[in-house]
């Protein structure tokens, strides 16, 4: 009798709780959170674009170029691109994401006007307007430059399975437009200002 009320508080147990033998569901890996993808579609690149600028992620940034990608800047500034290589990228990003951390602020990158062509397995391109706004300024003009808005085209390429910017074109949709390329140029050669 004993062995019969034991035998039925254990089957009572296990049919009171989900299956005790099921896996658990495995966790993402600490740091990545579900805001990252892992570049498998293309739509990722822009994504993770996107939530790297929002959470000032640098790692994240600079996992969506290939090492060997080109920049042609719009005709928004002075400034010399023509060595301009994934290192310049590097110190770029940093830089503005040490600043906006140093300055308590925050950034915001908004696309519209998306557009993705796939023109094979292993190629593709992003065309998009953006606007790229933060609470801080570089210049110590009346009006700071704190917005930028252009259109810019990712050139993509398949790379162990990870989509890659191996060209980025920006471009302005507004002559008097300040762009991601001024951007660039002013956060690398001025002091961020409150």
């Amino acid at each position: 009798m004993k062995s019969l009320l034991k035998i039925l508080f254990l089957a009572v147990c296990l049919l009171a709780c989900s299956n005790p033998f099921d896996t658990r569901k495995a966790q993402n890996p600490e740091g990545i959170g579900n805001n990252f993808r892992n570049l498998s579609d293309e739509e990722d690149v822009l994504h993770n674009l996107v939530n790297a600028f929002k959470q000032q992620k640098p790692t994240f940034y600079l996992q969506l170029f290939d090492s060997t990608f080109i920049f042609k800047p719009s005709k928004t500034t002075d400034f010399s691109f023509e060595n301009w290589s994934f290192d310049s990228e590097n110190n770029f990003v940093n830089r503005f994401f040490s600043d906006a951390g140093n300055q308590n602020s925050n950034i915001k990158i908004d696309t519209a006007n998306v557009e993705y062509q796939k023109f094979s397995s292993q190629n593709a391109l992003v065309k998009f307007e953006y606007k790229i706004t933060f609470d801080y300024s570089y210049s110590s003009e009346e009006e700071p430059a704190s917005s930028f808005l252009g259109y810019s085209e990712f050139t993509l390429e398949l790379k162990n399975d990870k989509w890659k910017i191996v060209q980025w074109k920006d471009a302005t949709t507004n002559s008097n437009e300040k762009t991601w390329t001024s951007l660039k140029a002013l956060v690398l050669n001025s002091k961020a200002l409150k």
